[in-house]
Order: structure tokens, then sequence, then C-alpha cells
């Protein structure tokens, strides 16, 4: 995987379809494994981790008309996301403990890991989940640079 683009999307327009379907905008996040390690053993303090909250909250989904907290499910104490939540009725992105366990074992069988996101039904939902993803690899990159 390129190191300029550290993640690529697939499937983030509707798929075709009557308009009531459910889940027809979920879609899939493939993370560069590297980068997914490296998140990994970074330690992230309960202050930080609180920040990061924060900056989701008010710069994301405050922007979007949504009051949900705490969107993001840190890894451990790692800086590595494994979930991101939307809303109610499990709305999320996430990865999943076999791909983390994987940055862990040695198999690299792929060089990223996927996330998928659940149960989303509308544009601003997708563009949430995308909009905290890309977020937190924002910031993120703050810690990798010390």
């Amino acid at each position: 995987m390129n190191v300029e683009f550290p993640f690529y999307l697939q499937g983030f327009y509707p798929r075709m379809g009557n308009a009531s379907d459910r889940d027809r905008f979920n879609f899939a996040i493939y993370l560069d494994k590297s980068l997914a390690k490296n998140l990994k053993q970074i330690q992230l303090d309960q202050q930080n981790r609180e920040r990061f909250q924060e900056i989701a909250e008010q710069e994301v989904l405050q922007q979007l008309g949504m009051k949900w907290k705490s969107p993001y499910l840190f890894h451990e104490s790692s800086l590595l996301v494994g979930q991101i939540n939307i809303e109610s009725d499990g709305r999320w992105l996430a990865t999943t403990h076999g791909e983390l366990s994987s940055l862990d074992d040695g198999r690299d069988l792929d060089n990223h890991i996927t996330y998928n996101s659940h149960n989303i039904d509308t544009h601003k939902q997708a563009y949430a989940l995308l909009a905290c993803f890309t977020k937190w690899l924002d910031y993120a990159a703050v810690f990798l640079k010390e």
C-alpha cells in the first residue's frame, strides 16, 4: 500500500436497488497494516483519548447535527481505533478481533486491516463515519511524528 495513501475505500456510494433498502450505504475501509501496527504500539493516556472523543463530537458529529458521545472505541489503551459508533441502532465502522490479532501474530496475508460499516442507511451516516475515521488519522499523525 502506498504510504501517501494510508487507506482506501470500497463501496462508499449506495448500492443499486430500492431506496428503502436497509444497509445500502455500507462500505469498507482498508487501512495500511504497517500503519495499524504503529498505531497499536502507541499508548494513549485518558486525557488524550478524551480529547480525540471531543474532536470527533465537535468537529464532525455536531457539525452534521448528530449528538453522539464518545464515538471512538480504542483498542486496549493504544492509539488504534477498533470501532467508531454513531447514533443508535448499531451503526458503526469496525474491524474484527481477527484483524487486530493479525497485527501481532505475524500473519501478513494482506497488507491492510479491514474496517466494515454496519447498518448504514443514509449518506449522512456514511459521511459521518468516514469523517470520524479521517479525523482520527489526521490527529494520530501528530503522535506518529513524536
